[in-house]
């Protein structure tokens, strides 16, 4: 909001273009060199989780019921990618966040004993191509990231689906009191196998077919020495690890922990008709969109578009030395060899390392523990005490000084007005300045913050009118 503010007042014009490669605010805003840009900038990747401020997507999305962290992977972070998209196209550091975001949800994902946990934290990993498609910038990277997004929507809700249908039934979620259900959950199982896959980006899937759109934009980025080819190099090799990470954590272990570990002694039933469903419609999708592209790519941004650098057929003896763009496929040989040849040592080494999984269950530290235990320890330890030290004789002179030296104007020659005593009454008064204690486990109520959140927007309001 601080953002928008400091943009309006700076420009006027709020408008967004529909063309987000030909639009002005995009062009003032990506180059982030004013103070309102990072702003903006900076509260759109906290909308999307990004690190190190996106500790609140792991912690809420598990915390709701098993149909509403349904409602909440579909929206939130996709917002915050649209945002990004049609505000900071081809800004250079979301490559960076972009990548970060992809190891960050796959470190996460594998530490975690929560299913939902982990499926948060894999939330974070697959957003983090989207906004590293978004940095890249060009056409085929933005159609990339339109496609990723509208899959991602489909395939993580089945995933958070199948997850809320153990829940359901089994009152479980830790990953250690799980497994053995699939003699139990035959149509759940299938259900998340279906979207464990399209996560992992296996061929005949909607998820290959969307991440590999961008894995293409930056391998054909890295190709034009004039774009800085080290970046998109990086960027291209990061993303294809971070491919195998997603099949390692939300491929392997989600289905794997849950379905065929050990024999928890747990004997649930499949869930009821309408959440069967629900699931076995979205793993339809999952698959019918991998295999029948043309549906989705008539729908993107535009029309995805590869350079070909000369091994196209052409006019000169069947072959072209020259480099053109030509329509894009998922289905290349080169794109199903990558992906496979990705996939089947990231197998081999799950099974291998099954058992230092077992053994990783316990609590995950995240950024969170700067800002709320060890800030809040160095507040309460050291700068607290310092304020209260330097504002003592503040707090002696409001409380003491001032009321005796009103006191002996009105009635002189009388004994003092206020004493040490007056101190004691009034020792809140630097508490409630600078708050001396401050509880990590207090619950904040959300109705203060919505109270500043529109008194912000009151302001945003009346500056915008009266100008």
């Amino acid at each position: 909001m601080a953002g928008i503010i400091g943009y309006a007042l700076r420009h006027g014009d709020l408008s967004i273009a529909a063309d987000p490669l030909n639009s002005p605010l995009v062009n003032q805003l990506k180059l982030l060199q004013t103070p309102e840009s990072w702003l903006f900038l900076i509260g759109i990747l906290i909308n999307a989780a990004a690190p190190v401020l996106g500790a609140w997507l792991p912690d809420a999305y598990p915390e709701a019921s098993e149909s509403g962290s349904v409602f909440l992977s579909a929206f939130t972070t996709k917002s915050a990618v649209f945002g990004l998209m049609m505000c900071f196209a081809g800004s250079p550091i979301l490559i960076s966040v972009g990548l970060i975001m992809a190891i960050y949800g796959i470190i996460y994902a594998i530490l975690e004993n929560d299913m939902r946990r982990l499926l948060a934290h894999s939330l974070i990993n697959q957003v983090g191509f989207m906004i590293c498609a978004v940095g890249i910038g060009t056409e085929l990277a933005l159609s990339g990231a339109s496609a990723h997004a509208f899959a991602h929507i489909i395939y993580k809700a089945l995933l958070f689906m199948t997850a809320g249908s153990v829940l359901f039934m089994t009152g479980e979620r830790k990953l250690s009191g799980l497994g053995g259900l699939y003699k139990f959950m035959p149509v759940t199982l299938v259900c998340a196998v279906v979207g464990a896959m399209t996560t992992s980006a296996l061929p005949l899937t909607s998820g290959f077919t969307t991440k590999s759109m961008i894995t293409s934009a930056a391998a054909e980025q890295s190709g034009l020495v004039e774009t800085g080819s080290t970046l998109y190099v990086i960027a291209w090799f990061v993303l294809i690890a971070a491919s195998a990470g997603a099949f390692l954590h939300a491929g392997l272990k989600y289905p794997w922990f849950v379905f065929f570990n050990r024999d928890s002694g747990k004997r649930p039933t499949d869930p009821p008709w309408n959440m069967q469903f629900a699931m076995i419609t979205l793993a339809v999708f999952c698959v019918l969109l991998g295999v029948w592209t043309q549906p989705l790519q008539s729908l993107l941004p535009y029309e995805p578009m590869v350079l070909d650098t000369g091994h196209g057929h052409g006019g000169h003896g069947g072959h072209d030395d020259y480099p053109h763009w030509v329509a894009y496929h998922a289905w290349t040989t080169d794109h199903v060899l990558t992906q496979l040849l990705m996939l089947i040592p990231t197998a081999i080494a799950f099974f291998m390392f099954l058992p230092a999984l077992r053994k990783a269950y316990g609590i995950t530290l995240d950024f969170d523990w700067f800002y709320r235990r060890f800030a809040v320890a160095l507040w309460n330890n050291i700068f607290a005490p310092l304020i209260r030290i330097c504002l003592a004789p503040l707090h002696r002179w409001v409380l003491v000084t001032i009321p005796n030296l009103a006191a002996q104007r009105i009635h002189p020659g009388k004994r003092e007005f206020a004493t040490e005593r007056s101190l004691e009454l009034g020792s809140n008064f630097l508490d409630v300045i600078i708050r001396i204690k401050i509880d990590p486990r207090r619950q904040w109520v959300v109705g203060s913050v919505m109270i500043v959140v529109t008194l912000m927007l009151m302001a945003f309001l009346l500056i915008i009118y009266s100008a």
